[in-house]
């Protein structure tokens, strides 16, 4: 779900150029429902902590921002926002070479 106003979007695209388009891209993408409580509300997990990936956290729920990937649970792909679970393996969703 889109989090910003048009106001603020104009305001973030101004400081940090293209990153309305990184925000629209998460909003367009089909993420998967939670296994554990079938909740819709989930995100894309990212690790970082920049003003871009701040500034894309903060446009929408479909982006989901962690310090660090020190606990092994932070190693999945999916955050539910509903029951905070996380999910889907990124081994699986690599590409092959």
């Amino acid at each position: 779900m889109l989090r910003y106003s048009e106001k603020q979007l104009q305001r973030v695209e101004a400081n940090y150029a293209g990153v309305r388009e990184s925000i629209e891209r998460y909003e367009a993408m089909d993420i998967p429902a939670c296994p554990s409580c079938s909740s819709d509300d989930t995100a894309l997990i990212q690790v970082g902590l920049i003003g871009r990936t701040m500034a894309i956290a903060g446009g929408t729920t479909k982006f989901k921002l962690i310090p660090n990937r020190s606990k092994p649970k932070w190693k999945k792909m999916y955050f539910c926002r509903a029951c905070e679970e996380t999910f889907g393996s990124r081994e699986e969703n690599m590409p092959s070479d």
